[in-house]
């Protein structure tokens, strides 16, 4: 894991919203997010599993009303790309060039 993930830094290229009453978990819409700001296929992307323990990434959002406001947040490189995770669901890629 990259500072420069866990603080934000670099430019802010994508951000969406995961929910937990989405059919997809949270490690396919991350993947998905990075696909969509890279410009690559989902499956030449890098392992996701190599930057972050999917099951960490699923406890982070799997109760949505066990805190109203959740603090909590994982961040991670992916190639090129620092992911942050947050406890609302908020997924924000930044370009870390």
């Amino acid at each position: 894991m990259s500072n420069a993930a866990v603080q934000g830094e670099g430019e802010l290229h994508y951000v969406t919203q995961y929910s937990p009453a989405q059919s997809r978990s949270i490690t396919e819409v991350v993947i998905e997010a990075l696909a969509a700001v890279s410009g690559e296929d989902p499956l030449d992307l890098p392992p996701l599993y190599e930057a972050v323990d999917p099951d960490a990434l699923e406890l982070i959002v799997r109760e949505p009303n066990a805190a109203p406001q959740r603090s909590c947040f994982i961040g991670f490189s992916v190639g090129d790309w620092g992911v942050i995770v947050t406890g609302s669901g908020e997924i924000q890629v930044y370009a870390q060039r």
